[in-house]
């Protein structure tokens, strides 16, 4: 059996689905026919995603990279 792939703009748009109307995740799961696991480690990935960028913003990291003595 193979494995379906999504982009990443699905995943996510299926997250926000799923996080913008306060519904359950087997509801969400049952309307865009994708495997429940998936959505729950879109869920997971998203979550930590913003975790780090919420820690990157707070400890002052923006990319600019290594301070210089210039």
């Amino acid at each position: 059996m193979g494995t379906a792939r999504y982009s990443g703009e699905y995943e996510r748009d299926a997250v926000a689905l799923l996080e913008s109307g306060g519904r359950r995740i087997p509801s969400v799961v049952c309307e865009l026919g994708v495997n429940l696991e998936s959505l729950r480690r879109w869920v997971a990935l998203s979550r930590a995603e913003a975790e780090a960028e919420a820690e990157a913003a707070a400890s002052g990291a923006g990319g600019e990279g290594p301070l210089t003595p210039a």
